[in-house]
């Protein structure tokens, strides 16, 4: 209990930069912040598990696993052009019937920054590159599931906007490869976001978040894929800050948990 209670109160000091007062609008994906802006997401979110897909990618029943995330991204617009990333995530993470099989503390810490390459039309394009720093080095924690290894992702960003019954839209690609020491396998990435605005207030998004990792080179440690859904409301409550409610669920994988969960955010620009 005392874990959590620290998670908690590490948890509302960076939930309170999400809360500060002023003003802006919410910006994300391929598009620069302004030069100055900052972009606050604070996100919780709740998910667990009790079957998996197999390596034909059917379920099958697996020991229990349920994780709670705290995390909060940040944005801050250097130039018209480069914006720099901040990402730390706070984790309560088990594995029922198994010791060591838990873990809370810092999950990770992802660094970067975002480059405008150029727009055309209504079309803009970006390159982003991060680093992740894992919270945790202890390998044999059977919870950490392989969250031990510092990463190195390059990855590839298109935005477009556009107009869907007569409402304001817009639509976001992302390509990403993730390199990761110790032997771990490389993971490619590509990620999609459809957002409409079905008020001026509120706007739903869809998003489509798939993964795949290579190079394990050994029979023992086959690859995985897998591929999630995420739809989601994000109401502003107030200029520049907004409150988001959404759900995701794993589709379909291979060798890899199905995942279900719920997320509670705030969006806070200023």
């Amino acid at each position: 209990m005392a874990s959590r209670s620290r998670i908690l109160r590490q948890y509302c000091v960076l939930m309170a930069v999400a809360l500060l007062d002023s003003a802006g609008a919410a910006q994300a994906g391929a598009w620069a912040q302004r030069k100055g802006a900052t972009q606050v997401i604070a996100t919780s979110q709740f998910s667990d598990s009790t079957r998996a897909f197999d390596l034909n990618g059917r379920l099958v029943p697996v020991v229990a696993w349920r994780k709670f995330e705290l995390g909060v991204h940040i944005e801050y617009g250097l130039s018209p052009t480069v914006t720099l990333l901040a990402s730390p995530v706070l984790e309560d993470v088990s594995i029922k019937g198994f010791a060591p099989g838990a873990y809370r503390g810092l999950e990770s810490l992802e660094v970067g920054a975002r480059i405008e390459m150029a727009r055309l039309g209504e079309v803009v394009f970006a390159a982003q590159a991060l680093g992740k720093i894992p919270g945790a080095t202890n390998r044999s924690n059977t919870a950490l599931a392989g969250a031990t290894a510092c990463e190195a992702e390059a990855r590839l960003l298109a935005g477009y906007s556009f107009t869907l019954w007569d409402r304001p839209a817009f639509a976001d690609g992302e390509i990403a490869w993730r390199a990761r020491n110790g032997g771990n396998p490389g993971e490619a990435r590509l990620e999609l976001t459809i957002g409409v605005h079905l008020t001026e207030q509120a706007q739903l998004l869809m998003q489509s978040f798939n993964a795949a990792t290579t190079g394990r080179g050994s029979p023992s440690y086959p690859d995985e894929r897998w591929s999630k859904l995420q739809p989601s409301l994000v109401y502003e409550i107030a200029r520049g800050l907004s409150l988001q409610a959404g759900a995701f669920i794993t589709l379909a994988a291979v060798n890899a948990r199905r995942e279900q969960g719920a997320l509670l955010a705030v969006w806070k620009t200023f």
